[in-house]
């Protein structure tokens, strides 16, 4: 028996053989086009009570870590990236690819959860949330410990999030920030 997969870093799959006297059965890869890239200001939310604003306009994504502002470069929790999604007609389904998320996110589209995202390709279908118009996207992207844990350890800190003992010895102020958030680029895609 042959099996021809296509993999990503990381990926998993599951193979069944049914038993139903196929010889070979061939499944066609689906074909993606770019439907639009989201260029339009993110409004980020971040979680209460974890050392950042409680919101933020975002002119283009980047890793938080990359903020000027404190409470953002070393922010630890979740934050929701809001934006609109105009969709014209489309015919197929419809996929929103994230580009990359650090390290895990939820996407609702007009208020239904259509998936989560924890690697690459980092894409979830969105076909059945989707109406022609202007579609609310919440991506919801929750990153880790490790960069709040470098903030609490930073000279002058504004104030300290985190209360474990003995963690400054293991990430230390100088300690390389890990990237954090919704990076992008998000893009719609139709699949046929």
């Amino acid at each position: 028996t042959e099996v021809d997969l296509h993999l990503v870093p990381n990926d998993a799959v599951f193979v069944v053989f049914a038993g139903r006297g196929e010889t070979s059965h061939t499944v066609a890869r689906p074909v993606e086009n770019e439907v639009l890239t989201l260029s339009t200001p993110w409004t980020v939310k971040f979680q209460e009570k974890r050392g950042a604003p409680a919101e933020a306009v975002f002119p283009e994504l980047k890793s938080l870590s990359e903020s000027d502002v404190f409470g953002i470069k070393y922010f630890s929790g979740v934050a929701t990236y809001c934006n609109t999604l105009p969709v014209a007609k489309r015919e197929g389904r419809a996929v929103l690819d994230l580009g990359k998320a650090c390290n895990i996110a939820e996407v609702y589209v007009n208020g239904r959860y259509c998936g989560t995202a924890w690697k690459a390709p980092w894409t979830v279908d969105v076909t059945d949330a989707l109406k022609e118009g202007d579609n609310a996207l919440e991506i919801r992207v929750a990153d880790l410990w490790i960069n709040r844990l470098v903030g609490d350890n930073q000279p002058g800190a504004p104030e300290r999030i985190c209360t474990t003992p003995g963690v400054e010895s293991i990430y230390p102020a100088d300690y390389p920030l890990k990237e954090s958030g919704l990076i992008g680029p998000v893009r719609l895609l139709e699949s046929r």
